[in-house]
């Protein structure tokens, strides 16, 4: 295999569940926010989680009775997927070491807003999903309520400060980008309703399923690779 080459980008992210343990992931907004998408996974599955990370999600997965594999860009982010028991190696999501429709399922959570060439990626993600097979996504949304909120009084989203975020999306961007690569059945859901006050910011749950999408905080996107005609 050629050897992997990172750009400045791609050198600059950063793992932001350092040091949790499994206990206190599940007490996590990130977990909090994932449960759609453990849900729409279902079980039995073939997944490649991409960007795994400290294999948080794909443990979850593989206990919900799923054939997991995990794929990271550094080295020891795969290795911390792999002390959980999970399947991982280092690789590109631009250039993955897989054969053509391989996966039931891809995942990417919280990844997407990291690639520059997003339309590349989406589309060797579906190379690697067998017919009918579906890609998972989650990002922030650019067009929460608690966002336009800030806007209006000069304020910068918390996630836009993250240095190696470097693609926003809404609800419209992220179909369009899905739709342009060649996915179908595209369905965007939400999570976690945010509200801003001082110094402080109120999160819910409670109404995930039930406000629009374009609401939440969170983006959660399933969409199709067409079966062969």
């Amino acid at each position: 295999m050629s050897k992997i080459q990172y750009s400045e980008i791609e050198r600059a992210q950063q793992n932001y569940l350092k040091d949790l343990t499994m206990d206190e992931y599940l007490g996590s907004y990130n977990y909090k926010t994932m449960r759609k998408l453990f849900s729409l996974c279902g079980t039995g599955n073939k997944i490649l989680d991409v960007g795994c990370g400290d294999g948080f999600i794909g443990k979850i997965l593989m206990d919900n009775g799923n054939d997991v594999i995990g794929v990271d860009l550094h080295e020891d982010q795969v290795k911390e997927t792999r002390k959980k028991g999970v399947k991982a190696i280092r690789a590109r999501v631009q250039q993955l070491p897989f054969k053509d429709a391989t996966f039931d399922i891809v995942t990417m959570a919280e990844v997407i807003e990291h690639f520059i060439e997003t339309e590349i990626a989406l589309k060797e993600i579906m190379r690697v999903l067998k017919p009918g097979g579906k890609i998972i996504i989650t990002t922030p949304n650019f067009a929460s309520i608690r966002d336009r909120i800030l806007m209006i009084f000069g304020k910068l989203q918390a996630f836009a400060w993250h240095t190696d975020h470097v693609k926003f999306f809404n609800k419209e961007r992220l179909v369009k980008v899905l739709k342009i690569t060649g996915y179908r059945s595209i369905h965007i859901h939400g999570s976690a309703f945010g509200f801003p006050i001082p110094k402080n910011a109120k999160v819910t749950y409670a109404f995930d399923g039930i406000f629009p999408a374009v609401w939440m905080q969170c983006l959660i996107a399933e969409a199709k690779k067409p079966m062969k005609k």
